[in-house]
C-alpha cells in the first residue's frame, strides 16, 4: 500500500513538472516576440544563477537541480538523491517570491530505500539597485522552510518551522561576476528532545563565476553553515563546488550546469555531492 503511495505521488510529482515546463515554454515563446523588452531586462544589473546559492537578482525562472550525495560516517552509510523543483517569479526589478519542492530518495546501506518529500521552502527576496552603475547589487530577504518531511526517514521535519533571514549581495565587472549570502536559522515548533539540540545556525554562500564566453561560464562556489548555539554547537562545515553552465545557443534562455561539491572541512555532510541543474528563463 505504501510503495503504490510513493508511486502515485511520484506519478501526480512528474506530471505536474511537465505540466509547469509546458506552460512556461508557451509563455516563453511569446515572450520572445517582443524584442524591445526583452533588449531593456538583459540591459539590466542581473547575475548568473549559481549551483547551490540564490542569485540577488530577481528573476523569472523555472528550475529542475539534482542532487547526488554519498555519505559515509561513522554515524550515516546511505546514497541521498533529490530532485528539486525551484520557481522564481519577480513580481518587479526589485522583489520576487520563490517555492522550492524537494523530493529525497535514501538508501542505507543493507537496508530498504526510503523515498518522501523533503521540507518545502518559500522564499520573499528583495534586491536594492541603488549602486548599480557600479556593478553593486545588495539585498537581503525571508526563507521560510515548511514541514513537509519526514522525520521516521530521516529525511527532513514533519513537525519543525524554520525562519531564515538573509543578507546577499553581488559584483560584476566585464566578464568577471561575484554573489555571496549570509544566512541566520531559527527553528521552531521542536519536540522537547529537540529544543536544545539546535537553536539557532549560521550560513554563508559565495560564488566566483567567468564568463568564457556568450555560451559557458566557468563557476566555483563555497558554502557552508555552523550551529551558533545549542547542544549541537560545533565547528563550521565547509564545502566547494567547481563546476560549468552551457546554453544551447548564445540567445537561449534554458541553460545546464554541472557541479561536483567536496568537503574542505574536517566535519563533513558528504563523502562527494554530484550536482546538475537545469534552468529556463521566461
Amino acid at each position: 500500500m505504501r510503495r503504490n503511495l510513493r508511486k502515485m505521488v511520484m506519478i501526480i510529482f512528474t506530471a505536474g513538472l511537465i505540466f509547469t515546463f509546458s506552460f512556461v515554454q508557451g509563455l516563453w515563446a511569446e515572450k520572445r516576440h517582443n524584442n524591445a523588452e526583452e533588449d531593456e531586462i538583459h540591459n539590466e544589473l542581473h547575475f548568473v544563477h549559481p549551483l547551490i546559492a540564490e542569485t540577488p537578482s530577481p528573476d523569472n525562472t523555472i528550475r529542475v537541480d539534482y542532487f547526488f550525495r554519498n555519505i559515509n560516517s561513522d554515524e550515516d552509510d546511505a546514497d541521498e538523491h533529490t530532485v528539486r523543483f525551484v520557481g522564481e517569479y519577480a513580481i518587479n526589478r526589485s522583489i520576487s517570491l520563490q517555492i522550492e519542492a524537494p523530493y529525497t530518495w535514501r538508501e542505507p546501506s543493507g537496508e530498504p530505500t526510503d523515498s518522501s518529500f523533503d521540507n518545502f521552502e518559500f522564499i520573499a527576496k528583495y534586491a536594492n539597485f541603488v549602486f548599480e552603475e557600479k556593478g553593486i547589487l545588495i539585498g537581503g530577504g525571508l526563507r521560510l522552510g515548511l514541514p513537509t518531511g519526514d522525520t521516521k526517514e530521516e529525511i527532513g521535519s514533519n513537525h519543525i518551522v524554520e525562519f531564515e533571514p538573509f543578507l546577499d549581495a553581488g559584483y560584476k565587472k566585464g566578464n568577471f561576476e561575484t554573489t555571496a549570502t549570509l544566512s541566520f536559522g531559527f527553528p521552531s515548533n521542536q519536540r522537547d528532545e529537540e529544543e536544545n539540540e539546535e537553536e539557532a545556525t549560521i550560513g554563508y554562500n559565495l560564488s566566483l563565476l567567468y564568463h568564457l564566453n556568450r555560451r559557458i561560464e566557468a563557476l566555483v562556489e563555497f558554502d557552508g553553515e555552523s550551529v551558533l548555539s545549542g547542544d549541537a554547537d560545533g565547528p563550521w562545515i565547509i564545502n566547494i563546488t567547481p563546476g560549468i553552465k552551457v546554453r544551447p545557443s548564445k540567445d537561449a534562455d534554458f541553460d545546464i550546469g554541472v557541479g561536483v561539491s567536496l568537503p574542505l572541512s574536517n566535519t563533513e555532510e558528504f563523502d562527494v555531492q554530484t550536482i546538475v541543474s537545469a534552468i529556463l528563463h521566461f
